[in-house]
């Protein structure tokens, strides 16, 4: 008897059951009783046209393009967890779906990208089938864009970022970003840390530059004082 205010606790998380949830959709056919012509509803208009969902969709390209799946580990696991059957040919008509479905919002988010006035930038490029491609990558504060370009050349940065933009741009010293004005390049930190640091270990009148040049870099006011940095780098 009593009231225990502070009973021992004890929990444990736990997954539902998933259990699919299909939605059966129904049009009508009628016959004209006086005239004979036949009339037929319309589907509706936010009627997903294939057999799966928006969800099951956004699911499957999210473990095949997030995730790095293989189609027939994306068909088992669909199958395995969510109790999803489909066959293994399904998979990449989903994978599809949804690169069309994203089309539109990536290209909102570069056009974003593009108006900024800073960007941070990189590209990392690898060899598929034979071929060379290329990951870009353009970050800000809010947006992260990122586009895969068969060239690591300046025509791609133009094509990230576009070729008129105004900002500055962060980045390491990739030829590709040459086109740029020296007043809109902000070379990266890391890079610079290093080369400063290698006139240090140098000696001598190098060791004066670099102490300084990391002592700018610490009080954070190099940015505007990249033309210096450019000079330091090219005599020393």
């Amino acid at each position: 008897m009593g009231d225990d205010q502070q009973p021992a606790r004890h929990q444990v998380t736990e997954l539902p059951r998933m259990e699919p949830q299909v939605i059966e959709y129904r049009r009508h056919s009628l016959t004209c009783i006086g005239c004979g012509a036949k009339t037929k509803a319309e589907w509706l208009a936010d009627m997903p046209r294939g057999s799966f969902g928006p969800r099951v969709q956004a699911t499957a390209g999210y473990l095949a393009g997030r995730m790095g799946s293989s189609q027939r580990d994306v068909e088992e696991t669909l199958e395995s967890v969510f109790r999803v059957e489909m066959g293994v040919g399904t998979v990449p008509a989903l994978e599809q779906a949804v690169s069309e479905a994203l089309a539109e919002p990536v290209q909102e988010a570069q056009a974003y990208v593009q108006q900024q006035t800073g960007v941070n930038m990189d590209e990392t490029s690898w060899r598929q089938k034979g071929k060379r491609v290329c990951l870009w990558e353009a970050v800000t504060a809010l947006v992260t864009v990122f586009v895969i370009i068969g060239s690591r050349s300046r025509k791609a940065a133009q094509q990230v970022i576009g070729a008129d933009f105004q900002g500055v741009v962060g980045s390491d010293r990739c030829w590709a970003y040459n086109w740029l004005e020296t007043l809109q390049r902000q070379l990266c930190w890391a890079h610079l840390k290093r080369d400063f640091q290698a006139f240090v270990d140098r000696g001598g009148g190098s060791k004066r530059i670099g102490c300084a040049a990391l002592c700018c870099g610490v009080a954070k006011v190099l940015a505007p004082r990249v033309k210096l940095a450019v000079a330091l780098l090219s005599v020393c």
